[in-house]
């Protein structure tokens, strides 16, 4: 195995041969094992480069007895399952948008721009001067808390969604900003949710691998972590018309804030 970041096509070789293993293990190897998807939860691809790791390393987990696979979801949590509470809050927000948002109370006090509706913010932010200068430097930080956990800018972000190193070279500040405040308006055929129905509620959720048994999915919410339905358990699936990325993604910014992100956008390549 080349050491460190070392020619990654052929790590991911070796441990993908390595799952077909199925008796032999000594305690040190699974160790080492675990240690490479540590690594190599870092590593970029494209779209279903995340799925892929996530379905390598449940698939890798099989040799595990219950105690060495819990450590080793300890070990990795970005490739752990959800959780019952992931769950239930995937279950909750799986139409996302307006459906999804909770009530506010009429004299609750809420921040950022969660009380002006997204024409308005589209409005202020085309016409409306700012009294400080859009910060491309202030807006890599927003990106980073808001949209970097499911989209890449340069060696800022991760692939679970489109990468927007070069969005700025392609969309004018009116294309990013519907982009941002109607998500569902326009959805790429490459990131096209599914609406998978059971029981429990609804999930819009990226399909990573199927079998004759079970559905893989991936969400936005922890867009690494794997969840796996029985199909026994799908009462429905259909095509979404709901993006995986949730209108609202702004509500807790200022204009300002809003203003930096988009100036970040469009800079091109990190300040």
């Amino acid at each position: 195995m080349p050491d460190g970041d070392e020619n990654q096509p052929q790590q991911i070789h070796y441990v993908y041969a390595l799952r077909e293993i199925d008796d032999g293990w000594t305690d040190e190897q699974k160790l080492q094992l675990t240690n490479w998807f540590s690594k190599a939860v870092g590593w970029r691809g494209g779209a279903s480069f995340p799925g892929f790791i996530s379905l390598l390393f449940e698939e890798s987990l099989d040799v595990f007895d219950d105690a060495e696979r819990q450590m080793a979801y300890e070990a990795v949590p970005a490739l752990a399952p959800l959780s019952d509470e992931e769950l239930a809050a995937a279950l909750r927000g799986a139409r996302g948008g307006r459906e999804a948002a909770a009530v506010r109370p009429g004299n609750a006090r809420v921040r950022g721009v969660a009380g002006t509706s997204p024409q308005e913010i589209f409005e202020y932010q085309l016409f409306v001067p700012l009294r400080n200068p859009a910060d491309p430097a202030e807006g890599r930080a927003v990106f980073a808390q808001q949209c970097a956990a499911c989209h890449r800018f340069g060696d800022l972000g991760n692939d679970f969604a489109q990468d927007l190193t070069t969005v700025g070279s392609r969309f004018q500040k009116r294309d990013i900003l519907e982009a941002i405040l109607w998500p569902s308006d326009t959805i790429s055929d490459q990131y096209a949710a599914t609406l998978v129905t059971t029981a429990e509620g609804e999930l819009n959720a990226l399909v990573v691998g199927e079998d004759d048994t079970t559905l893989t999915v991936n969400i936005a919410q922890n867009p690494r972590r794997m969840l796996t339905i029985q199909k026994t358990d799908i009462t429905a699936r259909a095509p979404s018309t709901v993006s995986l990325m949730p209108e609202g993604l702004v509500d807790d910014l200022g204009q300002q804030d809003i203003a930096d992100l988009i100036a970040f956008l469009q800079a091109g390549s990190e300040p």
